[in-house]
Formats: structure tokens, C-alpha cells, sequence
């Protein structure tokens, strides 16, 4: 018996489908295709602990893309935790991008003695619609405290006790002594660009500073995204 051909999930394909009453089912479009295999790489088994770091220059949408790959994650990989840490030490957005009402901080959860179980730690960390936790920085200027290694270190740590796959949002400043911190044990990396010149310029400068770094193992475990944060489609 031949197998059931894949009923379409969209386009002219599906409408046909439906108009035919199943009868003409040519299947999922290449597109669809396309997207299926992409999904089942993301849901590939991970063993042991993933860190992705995202870097970019300010204003090219680099929070924006952190919360969108923890959200994917988060959506796909059900059988696992995913959090997304905001390590940008310039009053970070990550935490009101992902929820708002976040009120745990890196502060906070390295000072915890009594995180036990994964319900300790979700009292120190937001998350969102999507099942995507977030570290949130430090967003009020009233309050401000510096991160700094030591400190990112050790929340970090007892994240990674409880959480399969880590989404770190970098500061904007390459030499920020946290973003080196960050940069040491990251599985890989997304560098935000602008599509236009002097954003492709500034990614270029980001790939050879990680060379100049020593960093060339993860060099070749990163992905430039080149994101239009003014929304133009063209």
C-alpha cells in the first residue's frame, strides 16, 4: 500500500485540496517542504547544555532577534527548557521583550542559596506565551548595578543546572568584560546586521575581532542575520 500522501497546510495547494474534497492532493508546496526539514533540525535531540550567543551594534533589532530564537526554540523543543539571559550591560530589553512582568535578576539568583529544584529558579525568572523563560537585566536606572563577570558566571551556572538550551543576549560593546565572559563556553553565535553598507561593515569588523580574539573555533559555528529594523520589505 503506497503511503498517504502529505495533505498541504497552505496556498493554492491547500485551496485546491479543500475545493477537491481531498481528491487532487499534490502535497506540501517546496516551501512547506522546506520548513518541515528546518523544524526537524531544530527538534534534532540536543545531549547535555546549548548556549547561543547573539552580538550586534545597537539598533539593528539584536534583542529583538534574541527573544524571536528563544521563542522558536522554546515552541519547537517541548521536551526541553529554554531561557533567554540578558547580558547586555547597557539597561538591557530583553526581559520586557519576553515578559514584562519579569522581576527576578542576575543579582538575585546568584545570592539564592536554596535553588533546589527547577520551581526555585522559576521564581527568578519571567517567561512567556511561547514557554520561553528570560533572566532579565538591569532595565531601571534608579537601581543601577554594574554586571560583571563574576556575577554572570554564577547565575549563568545555576541556569544551566536546570535549562537544556540558553539564548544570551550580548552587549552591544564587543569589549565589554560580560560579553568576553559569555563568549567562552558558546556553542555559537548570531551577529545582527542592518542590510545596508555600514551594517554589513560592522558585522565584518564583529567576525574579525572574534579572529583577533583567538575565537576562530566558534568563527566557524556563527550566523550573520541581516534584519531591516525600520520593517521595509524591500
Amino acid at each position: 500500500v503506497p503511503p498517504r500522501k502529505v495533505v498541504p497546510g497552505r496556498g493554492w495547494r491547500r485551496a485546491l485540496y479543500r475545493a477537491t474534497f481531498g481528491l487532487i492532493n499534490l502535497g506540501p508546496s517546496p516551501e512547506e517542504r522546506r520548513l518541515a526539514e528546518l523544524e526537524a533540525q531544530i527538534r534534532v535531540p540536543l545531549r547535555g547544555h546549548f548556549k547561543v550567543g547573539v552580538m550586534g551594534k545597537g539598533g539593528v533589532g539584536k534583542t529583538t532577534v534574541s527573544a524571536s530564537i528563544g521563542c522558536v526554540f522554546a515552541e519547537l523543543r517541548h521536551n526541553d527548557r529554554v531561557v533567554a539571559v540578558d547580558a547586555d550591560t547597557a539597561f538591557g530589553k530583553l526581559g520586557s521583550r519576553v515578559d514584562p512582568k519579569a522581576h527576578g535578576s542576575f543579582w538575585e539568583l546568584a545570592a539564592d542559596r536554596h535553588l533546589e529544584t527547577f520551581a526555585d529558579i522559576r521564581n527568578r525568572v519571567g517567561s512567556n506565551a511561547a514557554g520561553l523563560f528570560v533572566l532579565a537585566g538591569e532595565a531601571t536606572p534608579a537601581r543601577r548595578r554594574v554586571l560583571d563577570p563574576a556575577i554572570y558566571r554564577e547565575a549563568t551556572t545555576r541556569l544551566d543546572r536546570h535549562f537544556t538550551i540558553s539564548v544570551i543576549d550580548c552587549s552591544s560593546t564587543m569589549d565589554s568584560p560580560v560579553t568576553h565572559e559569555a563568549l567562552r563556553d558558546l556553542d555559537a553565535l548570531v551577529v545582527v546586521s542592518s542590510p545596508w553598507v555600514d551594517g554589513a561593515a560592522a558585522a565584518g569588523q564583529t567576525l574579525d575581532w572574534l579572529v583577533a580574539q583567538g575565537l576562530d573555533g566558534l568563527l566557524q559555528r556563527t550566523v550573520v542575520v541581516l534584519n531591516d529594523s525600520d520593517g521595509h520589505a524591500d
